[in-house]
């Protein structure tokens, strides 16, 4: 019997290299997948990337919008209030005024035209206010220094003198009382109050308000340093006046020793003779004789020569029997 061939082996080099192929072709699919893998990946991150950078990108500003609505709300709430505020306040001033006007129509003034020596405001008002709510006070101090009075005592010597004054009452009815009550009345009080023996001389000033006694006393006032102020242009007129006539008199005697000397004759100026009006005290001083021409009339009078035209008159009128 023959030998059998032994199988021939499959060649393996083909096999081999088919391997190596499929294995390059799945290494290849491989490498491609994972590039292709790593850029999605890339990709994935790039955009997430751009999506946190787009979100941190945006809250910054979302935050500045934020804080302006709150700077708006805050300046808006800032403003409510001051208007709230200058509301109330101009309320408050509007009752005030209107409590200040009834008030005022409430009142009462009372006039005093004699002050008793030693009183002052606190006394006047210590006493006064026993019997009502007071509110202002104003006495007129003695400024004009008029004739002297009696020596002042030892608790009055630096007192203050006064004329008259005005008290006001919160009401008018308490003021009417008052002045009805007191009046013509003693003060009364301590005996060795320098006023004790002195009597109230009050009056109720009906319709009168305090807001009139302050403008008078400012007209008076100004009139007062009105009359002040033409005394003294009066008073510098006559000085500068007096000034130049004695000016002019040395100036004539001047002249008048210049001629003496050259042994001319010297004819003297026309001057102005400015005739004062005469006081009241001066004019009560002079005699009647010389406040105007009066002329002497004898007492011894000559009879008048008879009229014989009268007596024929009366002969015809009345005939005799």
């Amino acid at each position: 019997m023959g030998k059998r061939r032994p199988a021939r082996p499959a060649p393996v080099v083909k096999a081999t290299v088919d391997d190596e192929m499929a294995e390059d072709a799945a290494e290849d699919d491989s490498e491609v997948d994972i590039a292709t893998a790593s850029e999605g990946e890339e990709s994935d991150g790039e955009e997430a990337s751009g999506s946190a950078g787009g979100e941190s990108d945006g809250d910054p500003g979302n935050n500045e919008e934020e804080e302006d609505d709150m700077d708006t709300d805050s300046q808006g709430s800032a403003q409510d209030s001051d208007e709230d505020a200058e509301a109330s306040r101009r309320a408050k001033l509007r009752d005030t005024a209107l409590n200040v006007e009834a008030n005022v129509k409430k009142s009462g003034v009372v006039y005093l035209s004699s002050i008793p020596p030693g009183m002052n405001v606190a006394k006047l008002r210590e006493i006064m206010s026993q019997y009502g709510a007071l509110g202002r006070i104003y006495l007129e101090p003695d400024t004009k220094g008029g004739p002297k009075r009696r020596k002042p005592t030892d608790s009055m010597k630096h007192g203050q003198k006064y004329l008259e004054g005005w008290i006001e009452f919160k009401r008018k009815s308490v003021a009417k009382k008052v002045a009805a009550c007191l009046n013509n009345s003693q003060i009364g009080g301590k005996r060795r109050s320098p006023y004790y023996e002195s009597l109230w001389n009050i009056k109720y000033l009906n319709r009168f308000k305090w807001n009139h006694l302050t403008e008078r006393l400012v007209h008076e006032k100004i009139t007062r340093q009105h009359r002040l102020r033409q005394e003294i242009a009066q008073a510098k007129r006559q000085t500068n006046f007096f000034s130049q006539n004695i000016e002019k008199s040395k100036m004539l005697e001047r002249i008048k020793r210049k001629k003496s000397k050259e042994g001319g004759d010297f004819a003297p100026l026309k001057t102005f003779e400015m005739r004062q009006r005469l006081t009241d005290a001066e004019i009560r001083s002079q005699p009647r004789s010389a406040a105007g021409p009066a002329v002497a009339i004898s007492k011894s009078r000559t009879p008048a020569p008879p009229d014989n035209g009268i007596k024929n008159v009366l002969a015809n009128l009345f005939p005799k029997r």
